[in-house]
């Protein structure tokens, strides 16, 4: 099995079509609460037709520490933060939700195949 980060990668490529990565794409960058900032853009995707993730874990930096994380739908993007040690949890959630949305798509494939 792959590690988060690589599939990251692999799906980002997946995604690039010679248009998309010209005008869109994800970011990853570091916040001062400690953390980490995590924005994917789902325009011309066919993931921007499917409701986002609602996560929120340990949201309370204060009382939580270290260990938060935030993901959610923003407008046409997957936007994301967590505490500094969190990065690896939080890239698992975003493939876990594409991982839900590919078997949604496959599953209307095979029923629309049957009829």
């Amino acid at each position: 099995m792959t590690s988060n980060l690589e599939w990251l990668q692999n799906f980002y490529l997946f995604l690039c079509d010679g248009e998309w990565e010209h005008g869109y794409g994800f970011a990853i960058d570091n916040c001062d609460n400690p953390g980490w900032l995590f924005k994917f853009e789902l325009t011309d995707t066919v993931y921007a037709q499917f409701a986002g993730p609602e996560i929120s874990l340990g949201e309370h930096q204060l009382e939580e520490g270290h260990d938060w994380l935030v993901l959610k739908r923003e407008g046409t993007s997957i936007k994301g933060a967590c505490g500094p040690l969190k990065l690896d949890a939080l890239l698992g959630e975003f493939r876990g939700w594409i991982g839900n949305v590919d078997a949604a798509l496959e599953s209307e494939r095979s029923l629309s195949a049957q009829n």
